[in-house]
This record gives structure tokens, C-alpha cells and sequence, in this order.
């Protein structure tokens, strides 16, 4: 039995080979900690932070939606309440000849109402609209009306509205490389899938974990189809009385990939750290060789092979991780492909600017809506042939993929109107549009140093079209002393088509808070925010 007595028995005498194995097992069990106690949670708390922000992403742009097709049947009825005769006759024809891709208008009606003591003033700024979803028919209707006074008094109701399915109205708002899926529930059933899930009944009380009457926002496991997913849910109120639960599915495997994996420059750390250990025994077996072991031929020929790749291996860890010592480099992939971008939407836009410039000068002896403007067969809207300005335009517009140039007047009315297309959209009114206030309140940008050529750019999902488009706008020529007119130009850039992009690139145009104006995916053009 060992003496606890003795001043010279030794406890946890630690030798050589033990400090080694210990410290091994310090700095595993210290990197084991901080990946499952440190890294694992973060990580998991990144994504489902990322997963949600793009679904209040998809909130907030379903709304956004809504308002840009409030905001175009409110021109094409307003347009429709000013005409009479022949003018509303066009109108009509155009609404009927719109194109069903995205949406489907419905014709204007018009209703005499019996409202008395109701003041003309108030009756000519009311309007209002209605959504209805019919989760039978998969549609949602969108009506819009206003009210108006008759020169006999009357009251008159004026309607008319949009219909969409919900694929239609949806599909384009939910981001492809986000989730999986998506599943859509309205009133506790799924009303739209990405594929195929056989998802037949879902409580929506259970689906947003509902307590105590509240609800919102979460995450649940869900096995569809015998794959297991995570379901993240955000509910998007259309009214108070039209709601939707949109689900973003994220399969398990990828959620656990996702939230295990360790960052490529990490894996290559340790990765390298791994190698000069392993690079380094010969050495350790030299340091822990006793006193009557003899060092061999072999060992020390390993010993200096060892020291040349070290050496060598030092030298490139150096390089590569040396970069608060490097000098500004600009030549990598990254920059080239956004100093690419820039000088090409730069000059675009120089381009843009010119021609709007030149296209103000020719409408000073003409104040008419033309069609087909840069085609051929340009002509004024009354079906006039614009004989003296063919030239001229066809000249202007070349090299440009322009949709339409028009004019706005001081309230930001539209008074004239050069469409691309073979008829023009009604006159509208662009007051609340950037392009127009930020020139009419000169808080617009200078191209170049110079301070005279001024202009704004906004991106924009057009009132008249419902699709995407770039306006730059400036102030006219046709500006009195008193009253500013603002020219605007309607164009598709041509900087971001089909770009060579290389593998696993891609790219994004934001604003400084982070909206994306452009994306090489162009259905994330203002749909997304990178923030």
C-alpha cells in the first residue's frame, strides 16, 4: 500500500509523452465545444433569420403588388371617367386588347347612385377597392371604383376591376433558391403548391401554434410525401377578412447540410493546420526520444526532408493568409464582373439620357400622342402618318430598347404620350412617382461633373403594364418660368441581358438599403433585399 506519507511520492507527475497526448486532447475537446456549443447554435439562428426575412420579403411584396394594381386600374378609369365618345371607345378597345398573361382586366361600368347631401368635392377624390379570394376557383378579384358627379347632380359610380389566378399573382414573389417548396394555406386548406405535396387539410390555429388567440410567425417539421422538412411559416394578411399562410419548405437534409457545414476558408485552415502536424511528427518523435534511444539514418534524413516542406508549406500559408500586408488588388473575378456591370449600365445610361434629349427637341412643334414611334409605321394616335419626324425618331431610337417616352405636366399629369407599341396606354398621373418628383423638387442626379445635365433613374413595376422597367426622366424643354415639365423615358436595360457569368456568379444592382434594383435572375428585380 503507497505512503501518503512520503514527501517523495509523486501524484499526476506528468512526463513528456502524457503533456502531448493531453494537450491533444485539450484542443480537441476545446474545438469540439465551441463548433456544437458556439457554432451549431449561430449557424441555426443565421438561417432561420434568413428564412424568415424572405418570407416578410414575400409579405411585403404581395402588398407592394396590390397597390401597383390599384394604382393602374385607378389611371385606366380615370382615364375612362374623363373621356366621352370616340375616346372612351379607344379605351375600351385597348383594355379588351391587353394582354392576359399576368392578369385580366375587366371592362368599366359606370352606375348612377342616389346620395343626397353628398358635397361634389368629396365625391370627386373618393374611391376604393375590394379583394376577394375564392379559394374554389383559385382566383383573386380585385375591384376598383370611384365616384363621381354628373352635370345633373347624379351620383355616378365608377368600376371596374382585375382578375388573377393565384399561381398568377403569386408566383413570380416567391424567391426559387430560398426554400425547396412552398405551400400556400387559405383558411386552414392549401390553396397553392409547388409541387405535387398531397397536402389535403391543415388548422390553421395549429399551423402558427396559435396561444392564447395569438399567433404569428414559425418554424415546424413536417413529413410530406415520406421527406421530412422544416416548414417556416409567415401569415400575409390581404383585408381583415382575407388571410394566407405561406409556407416556405426547407427539406431536413438540406437544413441539417446547411447548418453543419463550416465555412470554406475554415475547413482550409484547420485543414492546413492538420498537415504541418502531421508534417511535424518526425520532429515529435525527436523531442520525445529518451536517453538510450538511438537516432537513425532514416530519422534524420526525415528530418530534413520535413524542414524543405515546411519551409515551403510556411511560406504558402503566409501567402495566403497575408492580406492585411498586400497591397489593394483589383483583379480578381468579383471586381471584374462588377466593374464590368458598372461601366456598362454607366454608358447605358449616358446613352439613355442623350437620346430622351434629343426626343424632348423634336416634340417642341408637335404636342401628339404617336404609336410605333420607333418603327417604320410611326404615326400619330389619330392615325395620322408622322411623315416629317420618321426619320428624325427612327435615327434617335436606334441602339435603345425603349417602351415609351411621355411628358408630365406640373401636377404630374400625363399630356403627352410616344409608345412603342401599336396603341397608347391612357393618359395617367405619375405624381407620387420618384421620376417625377425628384426632378420637379431638383433633387435629382448630375451626369458627369458637369452640373447642367441632371436626370433621375428609378426602377419600377409600371402602372400601365404591370411589368418591369427602368424610367430615367429630366426636366423638358417644353419648361415655362412657371410651370415645370418633366420628360421620362420608358426603357428595358440592356446592360443585364444574358450576361456571361462565371461559374457559381452571380449578381445583384442594390440600392443603399439594400433593395435589389437589378439581379441576373430578373424575376428578383425588386422583389428581394439583400439586407
Amino acid at each position: 500500500m503507497a505512503d501518503i506519507n512520503n514527501p517523495n511520492m509523486k501524484f499526476f507527475a506528468i512526463n513528456k509523452n502524457q503533456a502531448a497526448v493531453l494537450t491533444t486532447l485539450l484542443v480537441l475537446l476545446f474545438l469540439g465545444a465551441g463548433y456544437f456549443f458556439l457554432y451549431l447554435p449561430n449557424n441555426e439562428n443565421r438561417i432561420r433569420e434568413q428564412r424568415f426575412m424572405a418570407l416578410r420579403n414575400i409579405d411585403r411584396n404581395v402588398h407592394i403588388k396590390i397597390e401597383n394594381s390599384v394604382a393602374l386600374l385607378n389611371n385606366l378609369l380615370s382615364a375612362y371617367q374623363r373621356s366621352k365618345g370616340r375616346g372612351r371607345d379607344s379605351l375600351v378597345d385597348y383594355i379588351r386588347g391587353y394582354s392576359t398573361n399576368n392578369f385580366k382586366l375587366t371592362l368599366p361600368v359606370e352606375k348612377k347612385l342616389a346620395l343626397p347631401g353628398v358635397k361634389r368635392d368629396s365625391l370627386d377624390r373618393d374611391s376604393t377597392y375590394q379583394i376577394q379570394v375564392n379559394n374554389d376557383t383559385r382566383e383573386i378579384s380585385l375591384s376598383f371604383s370611384k365616384f363621381g358627379v354628373a352635370p345633373n347632380s347624379d351620383t355616378i359610380v365608377y368600376r371596374m376591376g382585375m382578375k388573377l389566378t393565384f399561381a398568377q399573382f403569386i408566383v413570380f414573389l416567391l424567391p426559387k433558391d430560398v426554400f425547396d417548396d412552398y405551400v400556400i394555406f387559405s383558411k386552414g386548406r392549401p390553396v397553392y403548391e409547388s409541387f405535387p405535396s398531397g397536402i389535403s387539410y391543415a388548422i390553421t390555429d395549429s399551423l402558427l401554434a396559435a396561444n392564447s388567440g395569438i399567433g404569428g410567425s414559425g418554424v415546424k417539421n413536417q413529413v410530406i410525401s415520406g421527406i421530412s422538412y422544416k416548414l417556416f411559416l409567415q401569415p400575409v394578411g390581404f383585408d381583415a377578412k382575407n388571410e394566407w399562410i405561406i409556407g416556405g419548405l426547407l427539406s431536413s437534409k438540406h437544413y441539417q447540410k446547411e447548418k453543419t457545414e463550416l465555412p470554406s476558408q475554415m475547413i482550409f485552415l484547420l485543414a492546413t493546420i492538420m498537415l504541418m502536424c502531421m508534417l511535424a511528427f518526425p520532429w515529435l518523435k525527436l523531442y520525445q526520444m529518451g536517453s538510450k534511444e538511438r537516432l537513425t539514418i532514416s530519422d534524420g534524413i526525415a528530418s530534413i526532408f520535413i524542414s524543405m516542406l515546411l519551409v515551403s508549406l510556411i511560406f504558402f500559408v503566409f501567402f495566403n493568409y497575408n492580406t492585411l500586408f498586400r497591397p489593394p488588388v483589383k483583379n480578381d473575378a468579383k471586381f471584374n464582373l462588377s466593374e464590368g456591370i458598372h461601366l456598362a449600365l454607366k454608358k447605358e445610361i449616358e446613352t439613355a439620357y442623350l437620346k430622351l434629349q434629343q426626343l424632348d427637341g423634336l416634340v417642341d412643334s408637335t404636342r401628339r400622342d404617336m404609336v410605333n414611334f420607333n418603327k417604320q409605321s410611326i404615326s400619330y394616335a389619330n392615325g395620322d402618318t408622322a411623315i416629317s419626324f420618321k426619320k428624325d425618331i427612327l435615327a434617335v431610337t436606334s441602339g435603345i430598347n425603349v417602351n415609351q417616352v411621355f411628358w408630365l405636366n406640373q401636377q404630374g399629369d400625363e399630356i403627352i404620350n410616344w409608345a412603342a407599341d401599336y396603341l397608347n396606354s391612357p393618359h395617367g398621373n405619375f405624381k407620387n412617382r420618384h421620376y417625377f418628383k425628384r426632378v420637379a423638387e431638383r433633387q435629382d442626379y448630375r451626369l458627369g461633373d458637369t452640373g447642367n445635365r441632371r436626370y433621375f433613374l428609378e426602377q419600377v413595376i409600371s402602372w400601365t403594364s404591370g411589368t418591369f422597367r427602368t424610367v430615367l426622366s429630366m426636366q423638358s424643354r417644353l419648361s415655362t418660368p412657371d410651370s415645370i415639365v418633366v420628360a421620362a423615358l420608358s426603357f428595358n436595360v440592356k446592360s443585364f441581358d444574358k450576361v456571361v457569368l462565371p461559374t457559381g456568379f452571380l449578381f445583384a444592382v442594390t440600392d443603399a438599403g439594400g433593395n435589389v434594383l437589378y439581379h441576373s435572375t430578373p424575376s428578383r428585380n425588386l422583389n428581394e433585399n439583400l439586407l
